[in-house]
């Protein structure tokens, strides 16, 4: 099993390097969507599993800290061929995973799982790197709420136009969030906030993360993802199709994101 858990702009890379074993079996434990379709392309051979994790970790000082608990989504995008080395499956690779200490679910429908993860990747994610604020503190202002709440229901307009379900996953059941985005705002803003703080367990936003260090960010396969895939079956997806602009602009110009850092207002008129 080849496991591929790198950032996005470096999966093309990884496929070159796993290019040396065609016929294993290859998990992407990857964020946004666009992963499984890069993959299948790129290895004509062998088994494919999605993967979606929702535990939070990072590096500090050269040791890898787990933030939250979560746990790992699997579903197969191709099974690998029978009787022979290379077939694991996804339910071996969850055996596994549960017998290191962590949570591990079998899904069915391997988009469904992308996009219910997606829809996590994009809360406090976007606005924190372009404000450089806390997602707590974005989810504490109105103004930067609307804009959160407006991005996830232009994502889940494209789940529903694309017959997608949105899934519970391992410690994130994520039919909640799209459930709160019904609600009053006055209901939905202080929940959200408490969820949101407790699910990154401290940690950064990776966008935010990116911006800082100026190097390249997730978000075309984040709110870019969204914003392609309403261009693709005919409509739009305003909001995210801007915040992942002004993210990029941010992560290639210090100036534009020191413009942007700590002033909500601006963020604002630049989503008029």
């Amino acid at each position: 099993l080849i496991v591929l858990a790198v950032k996005m702009p470096d999966l093309a890379s990884a496929l070159d390097s796993a290019a040396a074993w065609p016929e294993s079996t290859v998990l992407a434990a990857e964020n946004g969507v666009g992963a499984d379709a890069q993959v299948v392309s790129a290895r004509p051979n062998g088994g494919i599993l999605a993967g979606s994790l929702t535990t939070a970790v990072g590096l500090e000082d050269g040791v890898i800290h787990r933030h939250s608990t979560g746990g790992i989504g699997l579903a197969t995008v191709r099974s690998g061929a029978q009787g022979s080395f290379e077939a694991v499956t996804a339910e071996s690779v969850a055996t596994a995973f549960r017998a290191g200490g962590l949570g591990a679910a079998m899904l069915a429908d391997p988009q469904s799982m992308r996009w219910s993860k997606l829809l996590a990747n994009l809360v406090g994610n976007a606005t924190s790197a372009i404000l450089d604020m806390d997602p707590a503190d974005v989810y504490a202002d109105p103004q930067l709420f609307s804009i959160e709440r407006r991005q996830l229901r232009e994502a889940l307009a494209v789940m529903r136009r694309s017959g997608l379900v949105v899934c519970r996953l391992p410690g994130a059941d994520v039919r909640g969030l799209a459930l709160a985005v019904r609600l009053p705002a006055r209901l939905m803003r202080p929940i959200l906030r408490r969820v949101v703080a407790a699910g990154r367990g401290g940690k950064s936003p990776s966008l935010r993360l990116a911006v800082r260090s100026g190097g390249p960010t997730e978000v075309d396969w984040l709110q870019g993802g969204v914003a392609t895939a309403a261009h693709a079956l005919g409509g739009r997806a305003p909001v995210n199709e801007r915040l992942a602009t002004i993210v990029r602009e941010c992560s290639a110009d210090p100036g534009r994101a020191a413009w942007f850092r700590g002033r909500p207002d601006r963020l604002l008129d630049a989503l008029d």
